[in-house]
């Protein structure tokens, strides 16, 4: 079976802007720092990938778990990592 180069894209958009959901959440609604926010962002990003790819290969039958599913997830947390890194720069530069 070979990689579809559409999922891995969707994967990517799915989990850039999960991560920057999360950053805004933790950022805005429970006041954590900008950093903390971020890393609190990437890393539940992250393993939430992880445990929905695990269970799709345990708990379902017409799913199966992809390792490059985790690594699409993982490069659209790192492109939304660095998205809200040039957003933050941007806005301090400009007070």
């Amino acid at each position: 079976m070979g990689v579809s180069f559409a999922d891995k894209i969707f994967h990517i958009g799915s989990y850039l802007t999960l991560c920057i959901l999360w950053f805004y959440s933790f950022l805005y609604k429970f006041k954590f720092e900008k950093n903390s926010a971020l890393i609190y962002a990437s890393v539940f990003a992250f393993f939430f990938g992880i445990i929905i790819e695990v269970l799709q290969g345990v708990l379902t039958e017409s799913r199966a778990s992809d390792f490059y599913d985790v690594v699409a997830n993982s490069l659209g947390i790192l492109v939304g990592v660095i998205f809200i890194l040039i957003i933050q720069r941007r806005s301090i530069k400009k007070l």
